[in-house]
Parts: structure tokens; sequence; C-alpha cells
């Protein structure tokens, strides 16, 4: 048996396993899933939960909670089972997060909630066959309605390079999530409808960073600092906005290197794009 416990609504919930059964697939990592579970909880709008088991189909790198992309090696890259790149198709709040100390071959869960049996069991998990990407969507056409949290824990820090989000949901990604220092990787967010996306990170150091965004959506990056080697894109189309902030703290002087970005901002459009420094202020967790 294996539980989670998390607050993000400042309230605890976990999530039981049961018996898992396979949906999935052909790739570089399976997924199977729990059955939806109906749950006797304190946490309001929790009434239904279920979860998916992202699985190693290989084993030489079981274990390994630190990335091999984080060198400036690439050589790693191929054969090595890895989620890399995350596609979000789904309304709701969702978690992403680093989660270390998961059992061998365990390469993440996706566990989602709701007070909706159909909502729940709307959200499909798959693998794709060609780019190690896990997609995360909702498939239902119906006029349900209700709340939907989704968590995504990733067994490997610092790996996920390409995250495409196409929805209405506000996306949080912690710390320890996207890569952050490998001046041979390239980092791609791209975020389109009226998401609402939080990316916080390390100090990066990468060879491209390329965020793109379009519709009404909205991205606030927050480092230490960014060091890009050769070349970034910050792309705002129609309604959308761009914020990157990076920090300070005391005395230390904080980087944003621009140079080399290409801020591009559609004539016929509003998008906005935002760079600044502000001071580092320490933010409270619960665990």
């Amino acid at each position: 048996m294996v539980s989670f416990a998390r607050l993000p609504l400042m309230l605890l919930l976990v999530v039981l396993i049961a018996t898992l059964t396979s949906i999935g697939a052909d790739s570089d990592f399976s997924v199977s899933s729990t059955s939806t579970e109906s749950v006797d909880s304190s946490t309001e709008h929790v009434s239904y939960v279920r979860q998916w088991t992202l699985t190693s189909t290989n084993t030489h790198n079981n274990g390994n909670d630190n990335d091999d992309d984080d060198s400036d090696d690439d050589s790693s890259d191929d054969g090595d089972d890895k989620i890399d790149s995350i596609k979000l198709q789904l309304p709701g709040r969702v978690f992403i997060s680093y989660t270390s100390n998961l059992p061998s071959g365990v390469l993440g869960y996706v566990n989602v909630s709701g007070d909706s049996q159909s909502v729940v069991e709307s959200v499909k998990v798959n693998s794709n066959d060609d780019d190690e990407e896990l997609e995360v969507k909702y498939t239902s056409s119906s006029s349900s309605t209700g709340y939907l949290l989704t968590e995504i824990f990733l067994a490997t820090s610092n790996i996920v390079d390409d995250v495409e989000i196409e929805s209405t949901a506000e996306v949080v990604i912690e710390d320890g999530v996207v890569i952050a220092s490998n001046t041979n990787k390239e980092l791609q967010i791209k975020a389109s409808d009226s998401s609402i996306v939080y990316v916080s990170s390390s100090a990066m150091s990468l060879q491209d960073l390329k965020l793109e965004l379009s519709d009404s959506a909205t991205l606030q990056l927050t480092t230490d600092s960014i060091t890009i080697r050769e070349d970034g894109q910050f792309k705002a189309h129609s309604k959308s906005s761009i914020t990157v902030l990076t920090s300070c703290s005391g005395s230390m002087t904080s980087q944003l290197q621009l140079a080399a970005i290409r801020i591009e901002e559609k004539e016929d459009s509003g998008g906005q794009i935002h760079a600044r420094t502000v001071q580092r202020r320490d933010r409270l967790r619960s665990e």
C-alpha cells in the first residue's frame, strides 16, 4: 500500500492504493491505475479519488533520483526511462512536484480527486510512445460539473524540459521539476486557452529557453537567476502575458541575462512580457 498526503488547500488528502488495473502503454514507461475510490474525507470537495502509477519498462535507471541531464553531457538521454515531457489538457488545479524515495521502478504518480465521480473518471493518463511524454487530459463531452484537483509526483528531479498546457487549469510547477542546469539542453513551456501557470526553479543555466503563450494564458517564472548560452524566446500572443521574476537575498546580486532573449509581442494584440528582480521572501509551505 502506498499513500500520499498533500495540503494544496490546507487540508489533508490521503489517497489509498487499490489493486492496479493496466490502461496503457508501449513506451519508455507504462501507466496503470486504481479504480475510482469513494472516500469519507473531511477535505472539502474530496469525495472521489483515483491514482495512476507511472512505471519504468526497464531497470537500468531505477532508483536514480538525480537526472543525468543536469550535467552537460547528453549521452545519457537515449535509453533511460524517464518522463521529461508533460502535456496537460484538463481543467481545475494541477500541482507538479518532485518526490524522493519512491519505490524502485516507479517514475511517478498522478493523483486525481474531486467531488464528482464522473468528473474524476473523465481524467485520462497516457504515455506517448514517441517522446517520453506524460499526457493528462479531460475527456468528458458531457455537461458534468464539479471540483477537480490533479497532482503529479515525479521520481527524478530537474528532468522535465518540455511542458505544454492547453486548458483552463491553474498549474503550479514546483522547484525541482523542470531542467535547470544543463547548457546543452532546451527548456520549452507553452500555454494556451485561459491557463494560469506558475513555475519555480533554482538558478537556471540553459542552452535555450523558450516560453510561448497564446489566447489569454498567463505564466510567471520565478528563479534565482537565468543564464542562456545560445537562444531564448519569449512570445506572448493575443491577450496572454509572461512575467519573469529573479530574486535576491541579502547582498547577493541576482542575474537576469536577457541579452540573448528575443522578446516578441504580436503587433495586433495586447500580449505582455515583464522581467524584473524582486527581494526574496521566505515562503511557508505545509507538508
